[in-house]
């Protein structure tokens, strides 16, 4: 999607690594030897010297945050229920 995005914006993209683990990339950014396509919520991990930009084609990459789960999971482990009950509640202060 990044790839379609960037060429759809004309943007040219040199990756010089692909990683599945977005806090391995957030270490990758402060060697400051290249840059990186992050979360958000990774900000609060980075100085004042980093710089952030967000070209406006990349909004196709947004996504809703969803909370998901087993309903074995419950039965498995009763306190999950516990867990979850807290997320839902948090997510419904986000709307």
């Amino acid at each position: 999607m990044l790839e379609n995005c960037c060429a759809g914006a004309k943007l040219k993209l040199d990756v010089a690594f692909k990683t599945s683990s977005f806090p391995f990339a957030l270490q990758l950014l402060k060697t400051r030897q290249c840059m990186a396509v992050l979360p958000e919520m990774c900000e609060r991990d980075l100085d004042k010297s980093f710089i952030k930009i967000q070209p406006p084609a990349f909004k196709k990459l947004e996504r809703d945050i969803v909370l998901a789960w087993n309903p074995r999971l419950v039965a498995v482990r009763p306190s999950a229920r516990e867990a979850i009950e807290f997320f839902m509640g948090k997510m419904r202060m986000c709307k």
